[in-house]
């Protein structure tokens, strides 16, 4: 994500990654968007683990493995073989698994990070993350060089699930307040921040040919410029939940919008040598936030709090 859509981070993480972002211009992902075509995933014990696929997955504590009722089924796959799910949140309790999920330890765009209970609240079987309206700007929280005029409700699953390659979609309904920057999206969990997979992020406000939009992006570093598709969603994100997926292969990311293909970006460059190097083949987790930004909002309009509803986060392999 980024200072500007076309130009720069969503996710402004510079304060954690000032070391990293010299480590890779995005030309090293060589990624490429591909049409869309056809449409063709340490779990915490004592220490924290990572799923690396070698069949020794583990539950989190207090959470069950996912329950036929909660749906997540195995799902077909491209090659003809099936998805099976390696964890869910369906977020049917009265408050998030702080087994699985914890803080984001950094703003972004023009609001402070928090998952307190004004901010994060799960009830009637879904997740609701807020923003609300600062009434001074918060001196312990500055970001993008802004003393926070917002704080919104962030988090994320690293050092309790992370996984390389899979299936990973969200069902969500999203704000169209202006302003309002919700996101969907994975890091690297071992701190190296030398990738970012943005599932989708979106703009209150910013409608573009009679519907609301959401971006895919892939980076390299995190925090950089990077390979981005834009999906539109009709008739708009907010007036009903819509599933958001990422399908990820060693050889390339599909990115579906309510199961129809909006984006494949290709893991080879140009002349066709491998382009995803060591920046993808390892675990990523999950992060959810809402945010706000200043290009499409916020106006007068916009009234507090924004809420981004989510309905479940599964993941397969």
């Amino acid at each position: 994500m980024k200072l500007h859509p076309e130009k720069a981070s969503r996710r402004g993480l510079a304060v954690r990654t000032a070391a990293v972002i010299a480590i890779a211009a995005v030309g090293m992902l060589g990624l490429q968007v591909g049409a869309a075509s056809a449409a063709p995933a340490q779990l915490p014990t004592s220490q924290a683990q990572v799923d690396q696929g070698n069949g020794n997955d583990k539950i989190p504590p207090g959470q069950e493995k996912p329950k036929k009722k909660d749906k997540c089924r195995p799902v077909a796959n491209p090659d003809g073989g099936k998805w099976k799910c390696t964890w869910a949140d369906e977020f049917n309790g009265t408050g998030i698994d702080t087994s699985v999920w914890s803080d984001i330890p950094y703003g972004l765009g023009l609001a402070c990070a928090s998952s307190d209970a004004d901010h994060v609240q799960v009830s009637g079987g879904t997740l609701k993350l807020l923003v609300t309206e600062n009434d001074m700007a918060d001196e312990n929280c500055e970001v993008w060089g802004v003393e926070g005029q917002y704080t919104g409700g962030f988090i994320q699953t690293q050092g309790a699930f992370a996984q390389n390659y899979g299936r990973f979609e969200m069902r969500a309904k999203l704000p169209s307040d202006g302003g309002a920057w919700p996101a969907f999206w994975l890091l690297p969990d071992d701190n190296t921040y030398d990738g970012e997979i943005d599932i989708i992020e979106a703009y209150g406000g910013r409608v573009e040919d009679g519907g609301d939009v959401v971006d895919f992006t892939v980076r390299a570093p995190a925090g950089q410029p990077g390979v981005q598709e834009t999906c539109r969603v009709f008739p708009d994100s907010s007036s009903d939940f819509h599933t958001y997926t990422l399908e990820w292969t060693p050889t390339e990311m599909r990115q579906y919008v309510d199961g129809e293909l909006c984006a494949t970006f290709l893991g080879q460059n140009p002349d066709g040598s491998p382009g995803w190097a060591a920046t993808f083949d390892k675990p990523y987790h999950v992060l959810l936030d809402l945010a706000m930004q200043p290009w499409w909002g916020p106006n007068e309009d916009t009234t507090f709090p924004i809420v981004m509803e989510v309905d479940y986060v599964r993941v397969w392999r």
